[in-house]
């Protein structure tokens, strides 16, 4: 697999240019009556500008898409390719969701978004329960604590839209719980193979 990735970060640039080149030519169609008033459906490639291709550049892109086509066949069917394209495609989304990689290939959990948060004097006493050590945290016998904001950064957790979603009464037992969270959160997923944890 590791291989695969090197091969895939040269050659990645010349893959794409490629791709954006084929993807110019925009599969149409258009409706025309002959004569007698029937109606038939015609299928054309347009280029970029929106011109229908001719005969001449239709048959010179055929060859190169059909070319396109049995090499991407032969991968599909290629078992150890085909499972470093599945590797790919979820390495993409990661990347693409925020998270970034290590030099050793590995994806890594994100620097915690904690917020300092002092209490306030003039408001009524309140109280809360350290969601990574338990420990009781009272407006009336410490002066702070630390919310931990996963909203803030990515996308990952929907059923952690709030803000504050936990709460701790230090920064560590805040580091602690972000990374529990996401460390759960990598397990649910099955994506153990991506991180360094």
């Amino acid at each position: 697999m590791a291989g695969y990735i090197k091969r895939w970060r040269i050659e990645d640039n010349g893959i794409t240019r490629f791709l954006s080149y084929w993807y110019v030519l925009e599969p149409s169609s258009i409706l025309i009556s002959s004569p007698d008033g029937k109606e038939e459906r015609i299928y054309v490639l347009k280029d970029n500008q929106g011109f229908i291709l001719t005969k001449e550049e239709f048959y010179k892109e055929k060859e190169s898409i059909i070319d396109f086509f049995e090499k991407a066949e032969k991968a599909y069917n290629d078992p150890e390719i085909y499972s470093f394209l599945i590797w790919l495609n979820t390495a993409s989304r990661l990347y693409r969701d925020g998270f970034r990689m290590n030099e050793n290939d590995k994806f890594v959990i994100p620097e915690p978004n904690i917020k300092y948060k002092e209490f306030d004097p003039n408001k009524r006493k309140w109280s809360f329960k350290c969601s990574w050590c338990g420990k009781k945290v009272s407006s009336d016998k410490q002066k702070y604590y630390y919310s931990i904001l996963f909203n803030k950064t990515l996308y990952h957790f929907p059923a952690l839209e709030c803000e504050p979603c936990e709460r701790a009464c230090s920064k560590e037992c805040a580091t602690h719980v972000w990374h529990d969270v996401y460390k759960n959160w990598i397990h649910e997923n099955g994506l153990e193979d991506y991180f360094e944890l």
